[in-house]
């Protein structure tokens, strides 16, 4: 009987971007070197290496741009939230009705 299935029903309204998402995996390579520049320029900062500081902003700058994914204005990172309406509903039915036998 339809009453004796047990399911459970979740409206979301946000979906971020996973690393599996396409926009992630084609921006990963602009993510690398953004992240060695930081590191860097981390370095730089705290006495460990010598580097112009002005010209490795600059490039990490230049990257973020140039990365293929974009959304307002910003790369597209994985946790970021999705633009436009992401309005789903997830419906997940038990494989057991309510008295715990199998369907």
């Amino acid at each position: 009987m339809v009453e004796d299935i047990k399911y459970y029903g979740k409206i979301e309204q946000v979906r971020t971007y996973k690393g599996t998402d396409k926009q992630i995996q084609e921006n990963q390579p602009y993510a690398t070197k953004i992240l060695q520049l930081k590191n860097a320029l981390r370095e730089i900062r705290q006495g460990v290496s010598i580097g112009d500081i002005k010209k490795i902003e600059s490039k990490i700058a230049r990257l973020e741009k140039e990365a293929p994914h974009q959304q307002n204005g910003k790369r597209i990172v994985q946790g970021m939230q999705k633009d436009g309406n992401q309005s789903h509903i997830h419906i997940i039915v038990s494989r057991k009705v309510v008295l715990n036998s199998k369907l």
